[in-house]
């Protein structure tokens, strides 16, 4: 643990616009601050115990939103022929078997129907009255109900990504907790494979060519001493939490090792049970580096 030693002297703590006194600690083993109860309630600053537990190690994926090829249907005109009707609107949900136009035929001069082969949206429409039918794709009906994420994985990520390995995806706001179902080998030298993931969009919240990001779980272990990252300050280049014992707050430099976007593991430092400060510890850190450089003026 480093040591500055630190004499004795006041300093002031500013909350809510009140001017409240608070003497720095003298002893010379650590640095600390002593603060009235009624002053780190109203602080917000907070404790908690340290003990157990889990770092869940994850690997960043990037990639995008698709479309299920099997629940979209590029619908022609059977025959040659006149459309002679057009009920099926851009945008417009349709049922399976809901007649989408009339197509007069060129050789019988008979109408017949286009029907929708299943339920959907309309996505795209190249059809108006009057006009005449070849092999061109009239509509597209595609079902969102169901999505693909398609995510990229360059080859130093390779080693960590296996089919059926929990993955979170998360769209803006929106986040959805799935799997990888596929892992399909690069093509045309592309230099990264694609993993892909299955998303219920029943709620209509994802849409095909959105770009997505993911958190791809690697491996989630239940450590003897965790601390919360909310806790963690730096100071000199040390990195170190806060610990209280009484009405006292000693800064404490720690030794970590393995860590997540939650938690960190603490290999030397910090002592099971220990209480330290999980919340505000900033306003702590500003006040020890204000005194320390008042003491050096």
């Amino acid at each position: 643990m480093k040591m500055i030693a630190l004499s004795p002297y006041f300093f002031v703590l500013l909350f809510s616009g009140k001017v409240f006194y608070a003497q720095a600690d003298a002893d010379h083993h650590a640095e600390a601050i002593t603060i009235n109860p009624a002053i780190a309630q109203q602080s917000g600053i907070s404790t908690a115990p340290a003990g157990a537990g889990e770092i869940h190690q994850t690997l960043s994926l990037y990639g995008r939103v698709v479309a299920d090829a099997d629940s979209v249907s590029h619908i022609r005109a059977r025959f040659p022929g006149t459309l002679v009707k057009v009920n099926a609107k851009l945008g417009e949900r349709v049922n399976k078997g809901d007649v989408l136009a009339e197509v007069e035929s060129n050789d019988s001069l008979r109408r017949y129907q286009l029907t929708a082969p299943l339920s959907g949206i309309v996505s795209e429409r190249h059809a108006s009255v009057g006009e005449s039918t070849g092999a061109q794709v009239l509509f597209t009906v595609a079902n969102f109900d169901q999505l693909w994420a398609e995510l990229r994985i360059f080859p130093s990520q390779m080693a960590a990504a296996k089919v059926g390995q929990a993955v979170s995806l998360k769209l803006g706001d929106a986040q959805l907790s799935t799997q990888l179902t596929h892992i399909i080998p690069g093509v045309n030298d592309q230099a990264f494979v694609l993993a892909r993931a299955a998303i219920d969009n029943r709620s209509a919240l994802w849409a095909p060519g959105m770009l997505v990001a993911a958190e791809l779980s690697i491996s989630r272990q239940t450590l003897p001493l965790v601390v919360d990252n909310l806790a963690l300050q730096s100071i000199a280049g040390q990195t170190l939490v806060f610990v209280k014992e009484g009405n006292k707050y000693e800064a404490r430099p720690l030794t970590l090792g393995r860590s997540d976007s939650h938690y960190s593991e603490v290999l030397a430092g910090l002592s099971v049970g220990e209480n330290y400060v999980l919340t505000n510890s900033y306003v702590l850190k500003a006040d020890l580096q204000k005194s320390g450089a008042e003491h050096q003026h």
